[in-house]
């Protein structure tokens, strides 16, 4: 008894709770350990107890009498019929269109909707909020995907996976909130003296009301009330809500269990007058089969708006991710102006990305080679790209995250080295490092078992054209694994130059391959 009163203690103690923040937790805290204070003084003293004993003889045999009772109802209910023999009284059980309804009831349900009958119990179902965040969350996605495509230059196509994805996302979430604009009901859960009714769309469902069954469950937090979920079992069919405070259970229990108590009551009775003045679905003709589509969805029309707003949406981080894709390895923006010389020929082409900028740039080269014959022999078009200012040495950009594992470069010469690791598995890259002639880098790599692949020379064009003409292109022949071990992470030392017993064997490849 002291185990579970020390338990019981340290939960709803005062001191867990702040005045002047919580003033109703803390007065509510002091009252339940007065009570728990008090009944453990008299559970602790052996006379206090005896007495309090003595003092409850009188109500031990109000449990055996409360049962006779009970089972004195329960025997009543049976023999209660399940309808009333008046037709006028008639209760009904399914679903129905809020269309299909006279216009008493079509009244009662938006005067209910409305809240203005505060003696029956009312509960707004799921809203539109979430749909709402669903489609924020999705045009996001496009635009993030679109740009990541955009700056990392085509490479990474996996980043275009969401766009179907969020496509589809968006234009469900602009169906059900058309659906729902357009119905002139709200999801709601109403108890009235004869019914049980839930609203979806445009579709009305009525139960009587002594056939639901309640099952509800009190959730606490740190021994304070949190909230009520509650389940409605109506035959084959289910109605699920929360409820956020003891005053909403409350008049949820209160409706349900005295419209009960009235309505058996009267059914006994045959209390048709009861029926009458409170029954809205007399002349209602209802389906016992769920009616479904009550309002049309509008598919095609929310794939079009779905359609544009994700075209939009590409639209706008396009250009932003290839300006972010043309300008992240310089400070200075990519110029697009074209030259023309005679005295050397492209020998490699460009490394990565932007073929179709390039293709524009060729094309104005060619063109203005037509423009520019001398003696009767045409010149040679030649494009050569401008020279960007050199990255700073160590600079690079991570894929994968999270990148732990140590990653050092040493370079030797006259030559910069643009090195990157690409997934061994996918061959998808995961990070970029630029390393300055001559000087050493030092970066965190993300884990996994990675091919190392780098470009080098002397003259810096950019990273779509890297070192231009001149480029040679290189790649390990052995994968890097990098592993978490259990003293920390296990990464590489890299030279990119030859030195005794070195044990890094690298192969000469094409720029396609790079």
């Amino acid at each position: 008894m002291r185990a579970a009163y020390i338990a019981r203690t340290k939960v709803l103690h005062p001191d867990r709770f702040i005045r002047n923040t919580h003033p109703e937790e803390w007065l509510l805290a002091n009252q339940l350990t007065a009570e728990l204070n008090a009944a453990y003084g008299i559970l602790g003293d052996p006379e206090r107890r005896r007495a309090y004993d003595r003092d409850r003889e009188p109500l031990r045999d109000a449990p055996q009498q409360h049962q006779q009772q009970a089972s004195q109802d329960r025997a009543a209910q049976t023999t209660r019929p399940a309808y009333p023999p008046d037709q006028a009284a008639e209760i009904k059980t399914g679903h129905v269109r809020f269309a299909d309804l006279g216009p008493k009831a079509r009244q009662m349900l938006l005067a209910r909707q409305a809240g203005e009958l505060p003696n029956e119990f009312r509960h707004a179902l799921e809203g539109l909020w979430w749909w709402y965040l669903w489609m924020a969350g999705a045009a996001i996605a496009t635009c993030i995907a679109v740009y990541a495509f955009a700056a990392d230059g085509g490479r990474d196509q996996d980043f275009l996976i969401w766009l179907p994805i969020a496509f589809v996302v968006l234009a469900e979430g602009i169906t059900r909130v058309k659906q729902r604009r357009d119905s002139s009901l709200r999801p709601f859960v109403f108890v009235t003296p004869l019914y049980i009714i839930r609203t979806v769309g445009e579709v009305v469902s009525i139960w009587p009301i002594w056939r639901g069954t309640c099952n509800t469950v009190h959730h606490h937090i740190n021994g304070m009330y949190s909230r009520s979920e509650v389940t409605v079992q109506l035959g084959s069919e289910m109605i699920r809500f929360s409820l956020l405070s003891k005053s909403q259970y409350s008049h949820f229990e209160q409706c349900v269990a005295g419209n009960r108590h009235k309505a058996l009551d009267a059914l006994q009775r045959r209390d048709t007058a009861y029926f009458a003045a409170n029954n809205d679905f007399v002349d209602v003709n209802v389906s016992t089969a769920p009616l479904r589509h009550a309002v049309p969805r509008k598919r095609g029309f929310a794939y079009a708006v779905s359609f544009l707003a994700c075209g939009l949406s590409a639209a706008v981080a396009y250009p932003i991710g290839t300006q972010e894709s043309r300008s992240q390895w310089s400070k200075m923006p990519t110029r697009s102006t074209p030259s023309v010389q005679t005295s050397q020929r492209v020998s490699a082409a460009p490394s990565t990305g932007l073929l179709e900028d390039l293709r524009k740039l060729q094309a104005d080269a060619n063109r203005a080679a037509a423009n520019s014959d001398a003696g009767g022999q045409r010149t040679t078009p030649v494009y050569v790209p401008p020279t960007q200012p050199l990255p700073s040495n160590g600079y690079s950009r991570s894929y994968r995250s999270p990148s732990v594992a140590p990653f050092e470069i040493r370079t030797s010469g006259s030559e910069h080295h643009f090195v990157k690791l690409v997934d061994k598995w996918s061959g998808n890259t995961v990070l970029y490092v630029f390393v300055r002639a001559g000087q050493t880098a030092e970066v965190l790599a993300p884990l996994g078992t990675y091919e190392l692949r780098y470009a080098s020379g002397t003259t810096w064009y950019g990273k779509a054209f890297l070192f231009g003409p001149q480029t040679s292109y290189s790649k390990s022949a052995s994968g890097f694994v990098f592993s978490e071990q259990y003293d920390g992470y296990s990464g590489h030392t890299v030279t990119l130059y030859k030195v005794r017993n070195g044990n890094l064997s690298t192969n000469q490849i094409t720029a396609e391959k790079f």
